[in-house]
């Protein structure tokens, strides 16, 4: 069992070295599987995490992954090494947009030079402060931070109790490495139904994206899992969709099914088919509703804004029209 920081001693970063290293070229870099017993030696030997990241960006992988964020809270004391201090300052800011949605360690707030420099007023003393309470915060968060997660069930939805974080902190990830501080988040009661998301967002119906899982026959006879993006306030002609990809058949999968490809309960599915290493088909009714799109994130209680063309440049769908 890897040991708390409870001492309160923040050991000093060089964080004016750790910058100049920055992040390494991730074209350059061989991918790198890390297994459960190398995960705990990462996290129990600071030498070990440091000649790992010394060739590597991430604890596995091209980009921010799960076993980062494992790392992130696990580790005690605060890395100084070079290449792990510089992991370190690269991960919290990610982290740190997390700790809104998901009640990460409160080591976050007290790493002077760290959290607080990367996110102004993130302690909860100014505006537009990544926790703060301010104008401009990404979810208006309260600044003291929570010691329960948001998406908890609120009034006993036994719905909510189902649910699991892990899709949605996938897709921040992905977000914070694409297009950081271009998207909000806000947290909310649990929401099933379009039309409960857009008046508890107080957006447009139009603009939700409304995210479905369906499973198609291609040509091959082979079945394959496809995520479908529309506009919430428009509808899907199947015969259009199954025309456009040639398909031998298509059906909308069942709650077993989405539960089993994404994680998701059906409601909290995010437009991000590539998360899931899946096909994204995006009606272009999407694009004609307005400039802004919001969605649920891997949470029913969780919901993001963003812009359609930021949307488009980290997704990549096929854009279609089946109305």
């Amino acid at each position: 069992m890897v040991a708390s920081n409870t001492s309160g001693f923040v050991p000093k970063i060089n964080l004016a070295a750790a910058a100049l290293l920055g992040p390494k070229p991730l074209a350059r870099l061989p991918l790198v599987v890390v297994t459960s017993a190398q995960l705990a030696t990462l996290v129990s030997s600071p030498k070990a995490l440091d000649a790992h990241l010394a060739t590597c960006s991430y604890v596995e992988g091209s980009q921010p992954s799960m076993k980062d964020v494992s790392v992130f809270k696990a580790i005690c004391p605060v890395p100084t090494l070079p290449h792990a201090a510089r992991w370190y300052r690269h991960m919290a800011p990610i982290v740190a947009k997390m700790h809104e949605v998901d009640a990460l360690s409160v080591k976050l707030c007290t790493l002077p030079g760290v959290y607080e420099n990367l996110i102004p007023g993130a302690d909860g003393g100014g505006k537009g402060g990544a926790a703060g309470g301010g104008k401009g915060g990404a979810s208006g968060a309260k600044s003291a931070p929570s010691s329960a997660p948001p998406s908890a069930p609120k009034g006993g939805d036994a719905g909510a109790e189902e649910e699991n974080s892990a899709t949605q902190q996938e897709v921040l990830a992905l977000l914070l490495q694409k297009i950081p501080n271009r998207f909000k988040t806000s947290t909310h009661e649990a929401v099933r139904t379009s039309e409960e998301a857009a008046a508890v967002r107080g957006a447009t119906l139009a603009s939700g994206a409304k995210a479905m899982l369906l499973s198609v026959k291609g040509a091959s006879s082979a079945n394959e899992f496809v995520l479908v993006v529309i506009s919430a306030a428009a509808k899907m002609d199947s015969k259009a969709f199954k025309k456009l990809g040639a398909f031998k058949s298509t059906r909308f999968a069942s709650e077993e099914e989405v539960r089993t490809v994404t994680g998701c309960l059906p409601g909290a599915v995010p437009p991000f088919g590539s998360v899931w290493g899946l096909r994204t088909f995006m009606d272009e009714s999407l694009q004609t509703q307005g400039d802004m799109i919001n969605f649920n994130a891997g949470l029913r209680t969780f919901s993001v804004s963003m812009s359609v063309a930021d949307y488009l440049a980290v997704e990549g769908p096929t854009v279609c029209s089946i109305r």
